[in-house]
């Protein structure tokens, strides 16, 4: 029985961690400067709009 390329290549599982690495570090950043242009912009007039900006970014992330 042939196993599958991922299956049998260490360098590429290591790729594979190496990668989702970087990507939870980017979601994780990513909420931080979310966190702090929210916490910045409740008190200007752009806070609202920014709210809603995101409230719609979550329905959409909720519904894929």
């Amino acid at each position: 029985m042939m196993k599958l390329p991922w299956q049998r290549d260490k360098e590429l599982k290591t790729a594979i961690a190496t990668e989702r690495g970087k990507l939870a570090q980017a979601v994780v950043s990513n909420d931080r400067m979310r966190s702090r242009l929210s916490a910045q912009a409740k008190d200007g007039a752009v806070g609202g709009w920014l709210e809603d900006l995101f409230r719609q970014l979550d329905e959409a992330k909720h519904r894929d």
